[in-house]
C-alpha cells in the first residue's frame, strides 16, 4: 500500500495521499464502519480507490447504486477479469454476501419467535408485552381533558398493625401487639374480620383526608 501511494504520489508530482479515507491508520477494519471497505482492503484491485461498492465522494458519479451481491457480481464480470483471478478477492465477496443474509435471517426468525417470547414469564418480550398491555388501558380510559387515568392500589397490612390487635383484644398494649407470632396474628384476623373491614375502610378515608 505504501508503495502504490509513493508511485501515484510520484507519478502526480503531489505528496499528499490520493484518497484520505485510503490513507494508513492504526484501527482494525471493520466491514460495517470502514468507508471504502472493499478499497481498503484490496487496494491492489483499486489502484484509483473507484468501483468499490460505497463511492467515492466528489470523484464518483453513480446513476444507480448497487446492492453488495450486484456490486460483487459486476466486479466478477470486469473486462480484465483482475477480480475473478485474484485468488481470495471472490472469497471475501461471499462471505460477505452470507453475513448478510444470515443478518437478515436471524432478524426474520427473531420475529417468528417474538408471539412464542412474549409468553414466556420474565423474559424481556414478555414484560414488553405487559408494558404494552399497559399502555394500551391508560390510553383508552382517558378523561374528557384527554388525561389518562391513574390507577391507585392500597393493600392493607393486617397483619402488621398494631392498632388492628389492640381493637380486636383491648387488654393488649401498642407495645404488646408489635411483637405478637405470626400464629397469634392470624387468629386475631380470622375471629375479627368485620373489624378488619371497618379498620382498612377507617385508614383508607384517613389517608384520602
Amino acid at each position: 500500500m505504501e508503495r502504490l501511494a509513493e508511485a501515484v504520489n510520484e507519478a502526480t508530482g503531489r505528496s499528499v495521499y490520493p484518497v484520505a479515507d485510503l490513507a494508513p491508520c492504526n484501527e482494525l477494519i471493520n466491514e460495517y464502519t470502514t468507508k471504502l471497505l472493499f478499497q481498503n482492503c484490496f487496494p491492489t484491485l483499486f489502484p484509483d480507490a473507484m468501483g468499490g461498492l460505497n463511492p467515492v465522494k466528489k470523484k464518483e458519479h453513480r446513476i444507480h447504486e448497487y446492492k453488495l451481491a450486484d456490486n460483487c457480481c459486476h466486479l466478477m464480470k470486469w473486462y480484465d477479469r483482475r477480480f475473478a483471478i485474484h485468488p481470495t478477492f471472490k472469497f471475501f465477496c461471499l462471505n460477505l454476501i452470507q453475513r448478510r443474509q444470515i443478518d437478515g435471517l436471524i432478524r426474520r426468525i427473531l420475529d417468528t419467535l417474538k408471539p412464542y417470547f412474549r409468553s414466556v414469564r420474565g423474559s424481556g418480550l414478555y414484560w414488553a408485552n405487559v408494558r404494552d398491555d399497559l399502555m394500551a388501558m391508560l390510553g383508552n380510559r382517558v378523561i374528557p381533558s384527554r388525561w389518562p387515568t391513574f390507577f391507585l392500589t392500597l393493600s392493607a397490612a393486617d397483619s402488621i398493625w398494631p392498632d388492628f390487635f389492640v381493637a380486636c383484644d383491648p387488654s393488649l398494649t401498642l407495645e404488646t401487639a408489635r411483637h405478637l407470632n405470626s400464629k397469634t396474628r392470624q387468629q386475631y384476623l380470622n375471629q375479627c374480620p368485620d373489624i378488619a373491614a371497618r379498620y382498612f375502610s377507617r385508614r383508607f378515608k384517613a389517608f384520602f383526608e
